[in-house]
């Protein structure tokens, strides 16, 4: 019913989980699916932060109140782990359950799977060729025509003046968190990157 009142032409932002349900209803409603991942231990390093600081965000994040009392390596462990988060008052899944849970749609043949690093380009570490080709891939995913007005606006991707943009750096998660927090986070997340494809 929410999907069926959002205007032609918009787009939705969202995080949801893999379901087999969503596609039948989005294919019925004319919705082209986009999904975009990303490294995930850029995802997690990234994340930390911004529990604490959601920046330009209009709200505090539901866990800052619980994070505030933890440690850099009680945060980690955490976001990791999972568990229950007292003053939030809710249980928190494992984070390779979640991760996972965004990576079957990768399976999903109503979905353009891609990858964060492949549409940062040059600014962000990345290459020009791959961003190119990226969103020569989601405007044919759209059924639009990749134009020279969609082309002049592909160094406008990596934006610093997004209310989420941190870093956007690829790697840049390298040197975000001290070796101690870098060595349990890379064991964590090599089965994540291997099935993601990610170099380890």
């Amino acid at each position: 019913h929410w999907l069926a009142h959002i205007p032609q032409s918009r787009h939705i932002f969202g995080h949801i989980p893999y379901t087999p349900a969503l596609n039948p209803i989005l294919a019925d409603l004319n919705y082209q699916h986009i999904f975009i991942i990303r490294d995930p231990r850029a995802a997690i390093a990234s994340l930390l932060p911004f529990i604490l600081d959601t920046g330009q965000m209009p709200a505090r994040h539901f866990l800052e109140d619980d994070f505030k009392a933890l440690s850099p390596m009680q945060r980690l462990n955490f976001v990791l782990e999972g568990g229950y988060a007292p003053k939030a008052g809710v249980e928190i899944n494992r984070f390779a359950d979640v991760y996972r849970s965004m990576l079957a749609w990768q399976d999903d043949s109503g979905c353009l799977f891609i990858r964060f690093e492949d549409l940062v380009g040059e600014q962000g570490g990345g290459s020009a060729e791959k961003q190119k080709d990226t969103m020569e891939r989601i405007a044919s995913h759209l059924e639009i025509p990749f134009d020279k007005d969609i082309a002049s606006k592909l160094k406008k991707i990596y934006d610093r003046s997004s209310r989420t943009f941190r870093n956007g750096k690829i790697d840049g998660w390298k040197h975000s968190l001290d070796a101690t927090l870098l060595d349990r986070l890379l064991a964590y997340c090599v089965p994540l990157c291997e099935e993601a494809g990610y170099e380890v």
